[in-house]
């Protein structure tokens, strides 16, 4: 048994050394998110598919709620909604009026950072200048049981 373990050993070892790609599709050669020119969705900002500190471009998302708190920020969500569908747009130390732009039902798309404020996911915008309000549309809210 002893004259076949080093075999066993080199067998298994030459399975777990498979080269990997070091190339993530989604970086291009500047290590920016490549977007495919459609931009990113909400969805892959919640779920972790884009990591914290990428800046992404959103897409027709729906503004959910106006500006809250101090004018700190405002909720959209991806059209259609679902799960992990919604995020929070920083917008507290971004320069520009926002007041005709966070409005309930306004379809914009936006440009930012995704940041972690205790583990809560923001998209941080820098300027209004990085929103454009690009219609109207309908916010979709998710069917709660109790």
């Amino acid at each position: 048994m002893t004259r076949f373990l080093p075999i066993i050993f080199i067998s298994l070892s030459m399975g777990c050394l498979q080269p990997k790609s070091s190339v993530d599709p989604n970086i291009d050669d500047t290590g920016d998110s490549i977007n495919n020119g459609m931009g990113a969705s909400v969805f892959e900002i919640q779920s972790g598919a884009i990591p914290e500190g990428e800046t992404v471009s959103l897409q027709n998302v729906i503004v959910t709620s106006t500006i809250t708190g101090e004018g700190d920020g405002f909720f959209i969500q991806d059209e259609g909604g679902g799960e992990f569908s919604g995020v929070y747009v920083y917008t507290a130390t971004a320069s520009g009026d926002f007041s005709e732009i966070a409005l309930v039902g306004n379809k914009i798309s936006l440009s930012g950072v995704i940041t972690e404020y205790y583990d809560y996911t923001e998209l941080t915008v820098s300027s209004a200048e990085n929103i454009q309000v690009t219609g109207e549309g309908t916010p979709v809210a998710d069917v709660v049981s109790d």
